[in-house]
């Protein structure tokens, strides 16, 4: 009768199909969890002895999204989908995933449902610009302009002064711009 040594058992594992192979591999991991369970007396959960384990999706994330209405406005310790603690500080919830024990807990904040979250920043509508320089880039050719939409806010030869009184003037994102004169070559970059 031949030895058993890790190299044989590799080399028959090998010609294995991948199912039996994920089924030996869970039946081995089960009974490391028991031999190991049994050394220091605790207890685990058994995996199912056939076929690769399901991956459900991020317990966490699953947990936030069914509780986070509860907990707004405080900070949360996690262990999977187990809420370990929660307060006001997220140093609290650190010194208390560590005194649970927890392998790798989630310590985050759960943002009230509007308040304190930064607001949107609103994108400008470009149609009253395009409307504007359509109808009044002939009368300032060769000059810069600010716009904000419609309203013309400054124009003349010097960008920056155009630019500094755009500033000055405390429109929310203007159009400053050059508009080439009618003659000029068109611009191919450089």
């Amino acid at each position: 009768m031949s030895e058993i040594t890790i190299e044989n058992l590799i080399g028959q594992v090998s010609s294995l199909p991948i199912g039996e192979k994920w089924r030996l591999c869970t039946i081995l991991l089960e009974q490391l969890r028991r031999e190991s369970t049994s050394a220091n007396g605790a207890q685990s959960k058994a995996a199912p002895a056939t076929g690769p384990r399901s991956v459900e999706p991020d317990p966490h994330r699953r947990w936030i999204k069914e509780h986070s209405h509860e907990y707004a406005g405080e900070w949360v310790a996690l262990d999977g989908d187990r809420l370990i603690a929660h307060g006001p500080t997220a140093k609290d919830m650190h010194a208390a995933a560590e005194a649970d024990g927890a392998d790798r807990p989630l310590v985050i904040y759960i943002w009230p449902a509007r308040e304190g979250r930064p607001k949107p920043v609103p994108t400008p509508d470009p149609e009253p610009n395009d409307r504007w320089m359509r109808e009044h880039r002939h009368e300032y050719a060769g000059q810069w302009v600010a716009l904000d939409g419609d309203r013309l806010i400054a124009h003349g030869l010097d960008g920056s002064a155009v630019h500094a009184a755009a500033r000055a003037d405390g429109a929310y994102l203007p159009l400053i711009t050059y508009i080439p004169p009618a003659d000029a070559p068109p611009f191919i970059g450089i």
